[in-house]
């Protein structure tokens, strides 16, 4: 019988992004999905950052003593961390008040109209879409902040009423950010596959 020689070439996906607090795994499968590839992770995380490109925090069950470790050794390896936020406090805006001093919840609420993104001039974080975009469905959960010292990119409008800053940035070295997205929090009420848009995706 011949034989011959095959060459197999696997390819393994690198993790790029850790998540602190998914719920479900369900934010993890969401960017997974979309080759954005990420894995679960605790405050623990400290320990291998540079393991990452970005770390997402979607919790606020850690400490003010956690989340200052996690800050001081991702601006040291010039990681960038993305804050979430939803209606309730299910989020890590109140964690990261309590450990920054900001930023503020502004309004938040459920069981309204649709929420929907107001940009703020141009950004490459909003090609193709149109300056109002619908991010949730009628009756989901939101939340705005305040009193964030970065750039507020985007505001949160429903039913032609401004409730706040919902997308906002600022830079913490030449290659890193802190990233924060209101009303983006994965949580038992709201996530990828309840709630958001494919404009919000």
């Amino acid at each position: 019988v011949d034989s011959e020689h095959v060459a197999i070439t696997i390819y393994l996906n690198s993790v790029q992004i850790g998540v602190i607090g998914d719920w479900n795994n369900k934010l993890i499968d969401f960017l997974n999905e979309r080759e954005l590839y990420a894995t679960d992770v605790d405050w623990n995380v400290v320990n291998q950052v540079d393991n990452f490109e970005l770390i997402i925090v979607n919790t606020s069950e850690g400490t003010q003593e956690q989340l200052e470790e996690l800050i001081r050794v991702t601006d040291e390896q010039q990681i960038s961390l993305v804050f979430l936020e939803s209606w309730a406090n299910e989020g890590s805006f109140s964690l990261l008040k309590d450990t920054m001093g900001y930023p503020e919840i502004a309004q938040q609420g459920y069981n309204a109209g649709s929420v929907n993104i107001q940009a703020q001039g141009e950004h490459p974080i909003f090609a193709g879409l149109s300056e109002v975009f619908t991010i949730h469905s009628e009756k989901s959960p939101y939340a705005t902040f305040a009193n964030y010292p970065g750039e507020t990119i985007a505001t949160i409008e429903m039913d032609g009423e401004d409730k706040g800053a919902a997308i906002a940035y600022s830079f913490r070295s030449d290659h890193s950010i802190h990233l924060l997205l209101s009303s983006y929090a994965v949580t038992n009420i709201i996530g990828p596959d309840y709630g958001w848009t494919e404009e919000g995706k």
